[in-house]
């Protein structure tokens, strides 16, 4: 039989775990600690897709009425609100009534990506809403594998980088949450962000304070992402507290929405404190 080797950092709370079920299995003196079952033997929810031709037009059968898709969106925004902005809501509601308004496949296939971001939300909101857990594909799968086949090709993301990383970002909690960690595409994400300074103290006067703002919490959504991956995965951190320069409380920011925001930056930078302690 073959043995499948895989490394875990030591400092990672996904290696703890596994370390504590071969102790257990060993003090209870069941089987061999490597013949009993683990959560890395395989996939808790084994998703594929085929990518779909860019050329073509997307598929846009099955999908909610637009009062459904914005509540759906609404109820998103009220799970992952506090702690991530994975999108400019006003921009994002006005996508929205353009593409059940207008030409809605001529609109899924000039914002394609906008589109594979609708549809992560659909995924997103089904998933919160879902009441039955005996189903064996992941909540919301089905528009998530849909949104995955249409996702435009890596080279090209950078033309919309930052709907781009907001996009990535989204699509890499849902795969987080499902436990397909080692496919989050946080890392792309957070790279496309530093191509664009959002790591640094951008302009208000030259781009503009809603351009900024999006930009700003954009990158710390990111930030706590990557702090969080981090440490469950016992991987260094993708940027250093020192190379970052913009603002966590900026003179315009006020509202309860802010705070709280803030709030989770400033535990995750504990977490990088941590994080870095403990790997020295």
């Amino acid at each position: 039989m073959s043995v499948r080797t895989v490394w875990l950092a030591p400092t990672s709370m996904w290696s703890f775990t596994a370390r504590l079920s071969v102790m257990l299995t060993e003090k209870l003196q069941l089987e061999s600690p490597y013949m009993t079952p683990s959560q890395l033997d395989k996939d808790i929810y084994p998703l594929q897709w085929k990518q779909a031709i860019a050329e073509g037009p997307p598929d846009i059968s099955g999908l909610p009425s637009i009062d459904h898709a914005l509540y759906l969106f609404n109820t998103v925004k009220f799970h992952l609100g506090v702690k991530y902005r994975f999108f400019d809501e006003d921009t994002f509601v006005a996508h929205i009534h353009e593409f059940y308004h207008g030409n809605a496949a001529e609109k899924a296939n000039e914002s394609r990506l906008w589109f594979v971001q609708f549809l992560l939300v659909l995924a997103f909101g089904n998933a919160f809403l879902l009441q039955s857990r005996n189903v064996k594909d992941p909540p919301g799968s089905k528009f998530f594998v849909r949104a995955m086949a249409l996702m435009p090709d890596h080279a090209s993301l950078w033309k919309d980088s930052l709907l781009a990383s907001e996009t990535l970002a989204l699509a890499g909690l849902y795969l987080y949450s499902i436990d397909h960690r080692e496919s989050a595409h946080v890392g792309q994400a957070i790279r496309i962000a530093q191509l664009e300074g959002l790591h640094t103290e951008l302009p208000e006067e030259e781009l503009g304070i809603p351009t900024v703002t999006r930009c700003r919490n954009l990158w710390w959504t990111l930030y706590i992402m990557d702090r969080h991956l981090s440490s469950s995965l016992g991987l260094p951190m993708t940027t250093q507290d020192s190379d970052i320069t913009t603002l966590i409380d900026p003179p315009s920011t006020c509202s309860e929405r802010d705070v709280t925001l803030s709030l989770q930056v400033r535990l995750s930078h504990l977490l990088s404190s941590i994080l870095t302690c403990r790997s020295t």
